[in-house]
């Protein structure tokens, strides 16, 4: 199938103008030979290229693009299947952004091409190329920052006590922090639902009825509470993840969360009830409710996995939550993929105007962590700093930059 692919990158320094002319012409003799289309922009810093072609060689030309040491930083902008091309005449054409005006630029991209106006993508042509000639692509932040070394500190928060329900599992808690790694400051630890072997949630609730899980989902808060009561100081919280339904199915609730609370002289203030996202929510009306009467006993709200399930941006102009956390489906190699990075950025406006903290968890590699810091994520959780404990001790690695 035909297929498009626009990505951006950035110059080296060292690049030279007649290094610049040389990888030109190779491109355009080399996008020849494979029978792709396309056209290259660059100014000082950046390149900007558009390819058109099979499948397959688009695929092997950007990996060789990906590999080519004469640029860097590059940012996959969109990769579609197209009915056809834009660009008529295999190789490439390029154009020196410094000596056109944008108008100019955009009147001669449109020229390119007889068919212009049949297809939706051909518009789509346009808007892109618009899209970075108006600098949406470029003045990146700097992101790439050495790390000097890691320094890891490990915290002794003991071990979960077991117990069961319903006499049909036994289950669990595993600790992991959100952390400010520049500041080197814990900001909460979230308690994660474990089977009593160390398994993950759904293995716990595969062995119960819908309305069990919920029961389940409630009351094994108990033992979250009672072992946070054994190791938060100070102004660290308490997160703790409830399903939607869980709300709206067990009656009463918020009362047993405050008792529970009570029961080893903890408060609500100290508790953030993560909502996970990746569930329906059948009951909207019950579930609002539910949601005012957690904030009027004091509950800290959190968005859980924000970006892979049902609801997103509908959860949160209907709730404004105190915190959300974006999941890992949108976290994967941001630093490498335009489109995610185009929603975090929107995101984090959304939340800066109204005042709701973000969180990004699943963080796994310095190049994302790096390119989050730098658009002003502050919180994060994932692998890179530290995993759930398996032990009494929980490892927590920080950052030194240079």
């Amino acid at each position: 199938m035909l297929t498009v692919l626009v990505y951006r990158s950035k110059k080296i320094s060292t690049l030279s103008p007649f290094e610049l002319d040389n990888l030109i012409r190779n491109s355009d003799y080399k996008n020849k030979l494979a029978n792709i289309s396309g056209v290259l922009f660059y100014n000082d810093d950046y390149f900007f290229q558009i390819i058109e072609g099979e499948e397959n060689c688009i695929s092997n030309l950007y990996h060789e693009i990906c590999a080519d040491d004469r640029h860097d930083d590059l940012v996959k902008i969109l990769e579609t299947q197209i009915p056809t091309r834009y660009f008529e005449n295999f190789g490439m054409i390029s154009f020196d952004i410094r000596k056109k005006t944008r108008d100019d630029l955009l009147l001669e991209i449109k020229n390119q091409s007889r068919n212009r106006g049949k297809s939706p993508y051909f518009d789509r042509v346009l808007r892109v190329v618009s899209s970075f000639t108006s600098g949406v692509w470029c003045g990146e932040e700097n992101y790439k920052s050495p790390c000097m070394e890691w320094i890891e500190s490990c915290v002794d928060v003991g071990s979960s006590p077991i117990s069961s329900c319903l006499d049909k599992v036994k289950y669990k808690f595993s600790v992991q922090p959100i952390i400010n790694p520049l500041e080197r400051k814990i900001s909460s630890y979230e308690f994660l639902l474990r089977t009593d072997k160390g398994g993950p949630p759904h293995e716990c609730f595969s062995l119960l009825s819908s309305h069990e899980q919920y029961v389940l989902d409630a009351t094994s808060k108990l033992v979250a509470f009672e072992w946070a009561s054994k190791i938060i100081e100070g102004e660290t919280k308490i997160s703790v993840n409830l399903l939607p339904m869980t709300l709206v199915n067990i009656t009463g609730i918020v009362d047993d969360l405050v008792s529970q609370l009570n029961s080893f002289s903890l408060n609500s203030g100290q508790v953030i009830i993560e909502i996970t996202e990746e569930e329906v929510i059948s009951e909207p009306k019950k579930f609002s409710n539910v949601i005012k009467c957690l904030r009027a006993a004091g509950f800290g709200i959190a968005i859980d996995d924000f970006g892979a399930g049902f609801a997103g941006l509908s959860l949160i102009t209907k709730f404004q939550p105190d915190k959300i956390k974006i999941d890992r489906l949108i976290i994967k190699n941001i630093n490498k993929d335009g489109p995610r990075q185009m929603i975090v950025r929107s995101v984090l406006t959304l939340c800066r105007s109204l005042g709701i903290e973000v969180v990004a968890e699943g963080v796994e590699n310095i190049e994302e962590w790096r390119w989050l810091e730098s658009v002003g994520i502050n919180l994060f959780q994932g692998y890179l700093f530290s995993r759930p404990n398996t032990t009494s001790s929980l490892s927590i690695k920080w950052p030194k930059l240079k």
